[in-house]
């Protein structure tokens, strides 16, 4: 699970909830009039992206981990607060992608379009809050 926060002196991923921040200059930073490719890296900055993503989900506000947590493995079947973006990636035809939300839709240039094996479902989620200061003790099944 990753999420990319864009403040205006800087960028901040998070992957798997373990921070990143590149210092910049964000303050005209805005897709919706921007062109962007995913999966691409900047020509002498960064290298492209090399793995798998089953969905995009973009939103014009950061959300907390919480939030992120509770929504990871469910289908969004209604626009949730603040999401702008929705791509799931399932089209049969690969070389379009449709915007779920809007119509931001998308061409595929030269990614792949591998079946998904990811435990993702419409349903619900629940935070389980642990009574030993965040420790979770695993219980051997014999």
């Amino acid at each position: 699970m990753s999420q990319m926060v864009v403040y205006p002196d800087s960028v901040r991923l998070y992957a798997n909830g373990e921070p990143w921040t590149y210092k910049g200059n964000f303050k005209n930073f805005d897709l919706s009039s921007t062109s962007w490719v995913i999966g691409n890296g900047v020509p002498g900055q960064c290298g492209d992206f090399n793995g798998q993503m089953d969905e995009l989900k973009m939103y014009n506000r950061a959300l907390t981990r919480d939030e992120i947590r509770l929504n990871m493995h469910l289908i969004s079947k209604e626009k949730e607060n603040g999401l702008v973006a929705y791509y799931q990636f399932n089209e049969k035809d690969d070389r379009l992608f449709y915007d779920k939300i809007e119509t931001s839709h998308m061409e595929n240039g030269n990614g792949a379009h591998p079946i998904s094996s990811a435990p993702v479902a419409t349903g619900v989620s629940q935070k389980l809050n642990s009574l030993n200061q965040g420790k979770i003790y695993l219980i051997k099944q014999e």
